[in-house]
């Protein structure tokens, strides 16, 4: 297993001594980056909830954007109301959110709420909503764990009706005050369904098909399941990658990116990082376009675990709700952007690089009507709530000049929705 994530290789005796420390020496001298790498490749191989919540943990350094004074609030007002567990039997209620009967005991992450290890074992189906909380440890879990919890309280499965719309009510009110809102994202059963999101800013739904840096000719994309919302590329689907993992409300970042690369029939089991990074710079075109990328990592390669993929060439960046637009189509049209960037909290940065065809006529006369249908699809993405910013070809003649431009656009930019680490 070691040998397998990539660790030096031990003798059987050592590891028929100690386990534990047979793998502690092979992890000794690795740095935070190597770490977090380690345990990501980790996780696409065993789902363990320990380790997935101390790293969403130490990612955020400790400093949950909910706030302490947040979750006591919480706490309190969730203690008083209905049922939290709703229409759900308490042990299903609090094993989609933590594996009660998988884990023996996760007392080194939730100290102050958590007991003996015997809390996760009892089949108590009659706990309070003071019992609810403290098993599930809002005032110490890591966000993502909180935000799977208040979006599990409103769910249909759970609640519907005037008792869904007053637990929104309740919470919106509280987590509020730290720039979050429930908002709805979807439907089922005609029943709304809630995600967290950042109020006022970002993408509401949840990403769920990436199709991305075509090294030939453009995909052929549709709709081939209007009430799944399943898509299919049914014409050069060999010629574009597609990234098919849920995306998490971290983003993706540019290692877990290589993580799933590292699984595709083009990776280089030697150097993945190297051959994913060969693989997005075939499907650039123009010199600017491919001077931007290179400069964005190089200039960040030492902090990519941190920071989101620049993946160029997305053809469609699919979300169930924006199916809602085309109503009566099968066809989904093909919207190509540059690059984007999928940062935290459902942020989505899309960057385009113009050359004169964005505003020209094949003859070099200005046209406006491509200047028009230009500016019509930035209006549409930003009314979606992405982030859009366009770089003329000229800004970036050469290599070097495109690696000021990138650090100084990136580093105001990562600092407004991620901080560097």
């Amino acid at each position: 297993m070691c040998v397998g994530l990539g660790l030096e290789e031990g003798e059987d005796d050592e590891a028929y001594k100690s386990k534990a420390k047979y793998v502690e020496r092979r992890i000794a001298d690795l740095d935070k980056v190597q770490m977090v790498s380690l345990a990501r490749d980790v996780l696409t191989k065993w789902d363990a909830f320990e380790l997935r919540e101390c790293l969403r943990l130490f990612l955020c350094d400790n400093q949950p954007k909910i706030t302490i004074v947040t979750r006591q609030r919480l706490f309190e007002e969730l203690n008083v109301m209905p049922a939290l567990n709703g229409r759900m039997a308490v042990n299903d209620f609090i094993s989609v959110l933590v594996p009660v009967k998988a884990l023996p005991s996760i007392d080194f992450l939730l100290p102050v709420f958590f007991g003996s290890s015997s809390v996760y074992t009892r089949q108590d189906n009659d706990l309070d909503n003071l019992q609810i909380l403290e098993r599930i440890g809002v005032m110490v879990a890591s966000d993502d764990l909180l935000y799977e919890f208040l979006e599990l309280l409103v769910h249909p499965r759970v609640r519907e009706g005037k008792e869904q719309s007053q637990f929104v009510a309740t919470l919106n009110r509280i987590i509020g005050i730290d720039g979050f809102a429930l908002e709805e994202v979807d439907n089922l059963s005609g029943v709304p369904v809630f995600a967290i999101c950042c109020s006022g800013k970002g993408v509401k739904s949840r990403p769920k098909n990436l199709i991305f840096a075509s090294n030939g000719p453009k995909p052929d994309i549709i709709l081939s399941d209007a009430v799944d919302n399943d898509i299919q590329v049914v014409a050069n689907a060999e010629y574009v990658l597609i990234y098919d993992r849920p995306i998490a409300r971290s983003g993706l970042a540019w290692t877990e990116l290589v993580n799933w690369w590292k699984s595709h029939p083009e990776a280089d089991s030697k150097n993945p990082e190297r051959s994913l990074y060969n693989r997005l710079f075939e499907s650039l075109a123009s010199p600017p376009e491919k001077y931007f990328f290179r400069a964005y990592y190089a200039v960040f390669g030492d902090q990519l675990s941190d920071l989101p993929a620049l993946i160029p060439q997305v053809y469609l960046h699919y979300d169930p709700k924006i199916v809602r637009e085309f109503v009566g189509k099968k066809r989904l049209v093909r919207q190509r952007m540059d690059f984007l960037l999928l940062f935290p909290d459902r942020i989505r940065v899309v960057v385009e690089i113009d050359g004169k065809q964005h505003y020209a006529e094949d003859d070099g006369r200005a046209s406006p009507k491509r200047y028009a249908e230009m500016v019509h699809e930035d209006r549409s993405l930003r009314l979606r709530g992405y982030e859009l910013y366009r770089f003329g070809g000229n800004e970036m003649p050469d290599y070097s000049t495109a690696k000021g431009v990138v650090r100084d656009f990136f580093q105001v930019l990562i600092k407004r929705f991620q901080t560097l680490k």
